[in-house]
């Protein structure tokens, strides 16, 4: 870091290679495609979304679940986001027994 500016002795190396605007240029955040990662593993986030961890928690009813499994599927509409934060959440439940603490 020098005057503030992080990666500073990276930037200079690259300076005569990288265009001024693309290496001076704020930060980026990136995304996947959880469309594509839904097409290509349908089955893993199926069994986890109807499977008990996340039914027996009680929060969700299990004809939504399945609608937008079926949904996403069909192709009628993109719920990957939605599935994405439900994938999520289960995996919370997996990890702390379904108490919201860790388990020992």
């Amino acid at each position: 870091m020098q005057g503030g500016q992080g990666k500073y002795v990276l930037r200079r190396a690259l300076d005569p290679y990288v265009p001024h605007p693309v290496l001076h240029r704020p930060k980026q955040g990136f995304s996947t495609s959880l469309a594509g990662l839904f097409r290509r593993e349908a089955a893993r986030p199926h069994a986890r979304l109807m499977g008990e961890t996340l039914l027996d928690c009680g929060l969700f009813a299990p004809a939504g679940i399945e609608r937008l499994l079926r949904e996403r599927a069909t192709g009628r509409f993109d719920h990957s986001q939605t599935l994405w934060l439900l994938l999520v959440f289960e995996g919370f439940l997996a990890a702390t027994g379904g108490t919201g603490t860790a388990r020992p």
